[in-house]
């Protein structure tokens, strides 16, 4: 995740626990940055393995192709959801995938949802 200065304006998000301030450039939420300052297992970030942050990324672009062919996706959704894999296959916005490695790789859905 990229480092929060004090220049960013932050977003205020809710969730069952309450409020918490998210910085206003990312594309991640309250839960992304609740379970990064809840489970600081390793310090290594999800984001330090790219080839698996681009492959939850091809899984989550064949997903929204699929059901966009089968009338179960809106043609706007699926177009957003494929140029948001297709910008993450080429290494873009890495640096949203801020989870810790053992908090995330067991689930992997929680990472592809962050992309639509």
């Amino acid at each position: 995740m990229k480092d929060v200065s004090v220049t960013d304006l932050p977003r205020t998000e809710h969730d069952l626990l309450g409020e918490l301030a998210v910085p206003e450039h990312a594309y991640y939420g309250i839960h992304t940055l609740r379970a990064v300052e809840n489970f600081p297992i390793s310090g290594i970030r999800i984001s330090s393995y790219p080839e698996l942050v681009s492959a939850l990324a091809a899984i989550k672009q064949a997903a929204a192709l699929a059901n966009r062919d089968l009338e179960l996706l809106e043609e706007e959704r699926a177009t957003a959801i494929i140029a948001a894999c297709e910008a993450i296959g080429s290494g873009e916005l890495h640096d949203q995938f801020g989870g810790h490695r053992e908090s995330c790789v067991g689930n992997p859905r929680r990472q592809a949802w962050r992309i639509s």
